[in-house]
């Protein structure tokens, strides 16, 4: 018969009561559709979103990250080098750090991709203009 309205109803009641008694602490969204997942954000019913999120991004995508921050919604970027598509390191991370409710699964698929994370972890790529350019550029690609 599948799943109905009254179902996902008991699992959210199931969650709060859990939440309440600490045994979890957030309650999280995850999806890949941008007006289910801003929906989803303005429904006041979730502490984060987990949602595609890269510098391939759109400025739709760009404005739900924005959207989460304005309502108090930690983002969980998912697949934020593109499945292995996104190999630069540094304009991956440092796009990622201008936004401060963003944390990114990376997903990564080499050890030398770790170490980078794990590098600019403590050194960020400088944000400056060029930084901006060479997203740009990037981003035309691909688009």
């Amino acid at each position: 018969a599948g799943i109905t309205q009254k179902d996902i109803a008991a699992v959210y009641e199931a969650m709060l009561e859990a939440k309440e008694k600490g045994l979890i602490r957030f309650i999280g969204f995850t999806n890949h559709r941008l007006a289910v997942a801003e929906e989803a954000v303005l429904s006041g019913l979730y502490d984060t979103l987990q949602f595609p999120f890269s510098y391939l991004a759109s400025e739709k995508e760009e404005a739900l990250v924005k959207l989460c921050a304005e309502h108090d919604v930690g983002f969980i970027a998912m697949q934020p080098l593109c499945g292995g598509v996104v190999d630069n390191i540094p304009l991956a991370f440092g796009f990622l750090q201008q936004y401060e409710n963003v944390v990114p699964i990376w997903g990564v698929q080499t050890t030398e991709q770790m170490e980078q994370i794990l590098y600019f972890n403590e050194h960020p790529p400088v944000i400056d203009e060029q930084f901006n350019k060479d997203v740009e550029k990037v981003r035309n690609f691909f688009n």
